[in-house]
């Protein structure tokens, strides 16, 4: 019997053994992956960060409160920044930030928050909401409301937008830019200006306003260029001044108006109208003098008088604008059609105030009422 109990209980263990694979295949097990190791981040406090260049020169020094090693260790955050920026070892660039973000492998640093930069060289003084400095490219980027100041000339740049090449001093503003100066008091607005501070002018290519503060005189263009130590300003394309004190607009296509002078030279033809003295004249080349009240006409100057229809013909025209006299000098030409008169002379004086001209040149002189 003890036999037999031996057998029934082999049997019945090689069928428990025989339906172990069943079983398995039935309920496989999970495969666990164990995650790979991560590399902590670390953080340090009161720290001086440099970066170098392959020729072993400075890129940067920076120093912050506190920095924050993320995991690739080649990225970090860092609070209460101040850095100075180089270019070829040449320091160019100081700046400090409420926070920063600092990538050596791409040698770039972003600096957040009441951001206040100074360029070395002219001493041009930066504040913007955002910085970012590329060393690499030789680029410095900003957003937010830029503004850019000169202390010594008292000249001011603001826009919402900057791209900047800091080695070769050259900042531009984009987005609503407005400029201002104090001496003479100025004010230039356009949508994208560059100040090139190493050759001490401000430039754009684009569309711009100067408005004269003192005087509310306003000269429009499609573009321009300030030259700050011969304060000059030179402007082109469709060419509009406008002097609400006087009445007086002009058109041409190129004007320099130099600011410590006050006169404005017009090297290519042009016209000016004043609405209110019913009076258009135009010659091919001529000037403004803004302090005399009065415009110099050369060349081919035609006048047109809108109350009589008369017209006058001449080679030299000097306006007198307050006085409201017009002096034409050299083959003059009266005409007016409506009375069927013609006058010849060498010299004209039109008084516009008792619309009178007297026409003399020779022996003959005629003075013309013209009501």
């Amino acid at each position: 019997m003890t036999k037999w109990r031996r057998l029934i209980f082999a049997f019945l263990g090689l069928v428990a053994l025989a339906f172990v694979p069943w079983l398995i295949a039935q309920n496989p097990a999970s495969t666990v992956v164990a995650p790979p190791p991560q590399e902590a981040s670390s953080s340090l406090f009161d720290i001086r960060l440099t970066e170098f260049d392959r020729a072993g020169k400075l890129l940067w020094e920076v120093n912050a409160k506190r920095i924050d090693y993320r995991q690739d260790r080649r990225v970090a955050d860092v609070q209460q920044v101040s850095g100075k920026f180089y270019r070829n070892g040449e320091l160019l660039i100081t700046a400090t930030s409420d926070a920063g973000v600092l990538d050596q492998a791409q040698q770039q640093i972003a600096m957040k928050g009441n951001v206040r930069a100074i360029a070395v060289k002219d001493n041009l003084t930066l504040t913007a909401a955002e910085i970012l400095w590329n060393s690499k490219d030789d680029r410095m980027s900003g957003t937010g409301t830029v503004t850019i100041r000169q202390p010594k000339e008292r000249l001011t740049l603001t826009g919402q937008k900057l791209e900047a090449r800091p080695s070769q001093n050259c900042f531009t503003l984009s987005d609503n830019v407005l400029g201002t100066a104090v001496e003479p008091p100025l004010e230039i607005r356009g949508q994208r200006i560059t100040w090139d501070a190493d050759r001490e002018r401000v430039f754009t290519d684009e569309p711009l306003t100067v408005l004269q503060v003192k005087d509310r005189l306003t000269l429009s263009a499609d573009r321009g260029q300030w030259e700050i130590a011969k304060q000059t300003l030179e402007v082109s394309g469709k060419v509009r001044a406008k002097d609400p004190t006087l009445e007086l607009e002009i058109a041409t296509t190129e004007a320099v108006w130099n600011l410590k002078r006050q006169v404005v030279t017009l090297p290519q033809a042009f016209t000016a109208i004043s609405g209110a003295r019913g009076i258009e004249v135009s010659a091919q080349t001529g000037s403004a003098a803004l302090e005399q009240e009065s415009i110099f006409l050369q060349g081919q100057v035609k006048s047109r008088f809108k109350s009589t229809q008369g017209t006058v013909t001449a080679d030299t025209v000097e306006w007198r604008v307050p006085s409201q006299r017009i002096i034409a000098m050299g083959n003059i030409f009266y005409q007016q059609p409506e009375r069927n008169m013609t006058v010849r002379g060498d010299r004209a004086v039109a008084q516009l105030d008792q619309q009178t001209i007297e026409v003399s040149g020779g022996s003959t002189e005629t003075q013309l009422n013209v009501p």
